[in-house]
């Protein structure tokens, strides 16, 4: 992936501007992080990888797990297609590794975003 395909999303509109996010998946989203929050910032947008002529959008951020930087991302077609749902997602994701959550923790609880997601609007794949 060419870096100068990540952006930080403070470069972007709000995600609150993505109109992509209707009622039925806004009401289901967890807790998003308060507006300024260092998640708004870390939380870059990435145009993903390419699949044929398509790409794969997603949310990334790294957190630094003692000496160790942890990847971690949200796909935008696992959160029902949704720009808005996969930033909000990926800044909550944050907001658990903050609370001391280990990986693993914050992957299982992402991933059931996710199917809260699929099982509500039945679309987007679980990743």
């Amino acid at each position: 992936e060419d870096p100068a395909d990540r952006v930080p999303l403070a470069c972007l509109p709000r995600s609150e501007d993505f109109g992509d996010c209707p009622d039925e998946i806004r009401n289901l989203l967890p807790e998003d992080a308060p507006l300024g929050h260092v998640s708004h910032v870390n939380v870059r947008y990435s145009q993903g990888p390419k699949h044929g002529e398509n790409r794969s959008p997603l949310y990334c951020f790294r957190w630094l797990a003692g000496d160790h930087p942890v990847h971690f991302q949200t796909t935008v077609a696992a959160a029902a297609g949704s720009h808005h749902a996969a930033a909000v997602i990926a800044r909550a994701c944050w907001l658990k590794f903050a609370q001391g959550w280990k990986k693993n923790q914050v992957l299982e609880w992402r991933n059931d975003c996710y199917a809260l997601l699929k099982t509500a609007c039945g679309r987007g794949s679980v990743v």
